[in-house]
């Protein structure tokens, strides 16, 4: 419902119903290995095509696509929605030599190896866990909600965004003592029938009641055995 927003676009809103309205475009890049419940988020931007410096569509997924696989090496393989299925990326995904899944629209048909089809049915499956985290960066930072007038504001907005959920997804799996931490914020967000497997919706319940009742920043200090590293709030 915002007027005063810079940029502002229309856009498909894909929780209702598909309903063309007020918004901006989001691309995200998410890593994902089949068989495993981890995840790295890699890429998150923003964009109007109101915006003077917007190409088209295809040019943000692409550029999206090459930074990410230019920064990787070309390792992995791109999963996309039928989205995703248009001469264009198709030709600059080739181009680059990179590996891809692509679901197709219905009107079209593909023949593949059939020795690779079982591999390639459970990596485009995993998809779905992509799916629920992207849901999941939508719900729990409440980004459609945010009110930011600026366009740039916006865009810094989503990489602080990638920063932090980077943090939840990654580093607090890194070493013993923020492992123990993110324990502590799991058991905080109080969770009755447990945690499922998709841990992240727990983990930012958990910092939700922990910074409810320490209103305030974080600050970092040590004590007096070096070892030690606590949190404070002030």
């Amino acid at each position: 419902y915002a007027e005063n927003m810079q940029y502002m676009a229309t856009v498909r809103d894909g929780s209702e119903q598909g309903d063309l309205v007020n918004g901006y475009w989001t691309n995200q890049v998410i890593a994902s290995e089949v068989g495993s419940n981890e995840i790295t988020p890699l890429h998150f931007s923003l964009y109007s095509q109101n915006a003077p410096d917007f190409t088209s569509e295809n040019d943000q997924i692409e550029s999206a696509i090459n930074q990410v696989g230019d920064a990787i090496s070309n390792k992995g393989i791109w999963v996309i929605d039928r989205g995703g299925d248009r001469a264009c990326l198709f030709k600059a995904l080739l181009d680059k030599q990179r590996d891809f899944i692509i679901r197709m629209v219905g009107v079209r048909d593909v023949n593949h190896n059939n020795t690779l089809a079982r591999s390639l049915w459970l990596a485009y499956i995993k998809r779905w866990c992509i799916e629920e985290t992207i849901r999941f960066i939508k719900q729990t930072y409440d980004l459609e909600n945010v009110r930011l007038l600026k366009y740039t504001r916006l865009q810094n907005m989503m990489a602080l965004l990638l920063a932090v959920f980077y943090f939840i997804s990654v580093i607090l799996d890194q070493s013993q003592k923020l492992t123990i931490m993110a324990g502590y914020i799991i058991k905080s967000a109080k969770r009755v029938f447990g945690v499922p497997d998709f841990k992240f919706y727990a983990l930012g319940d958990g910092l939700y009641n922990i910074f409810s009742r320490h209103p305030g920043k974080p600050k970092a200090y040590k004590q007096r055995k070096e070892s030690q590293l606590t949190f404070g709030f002030t």
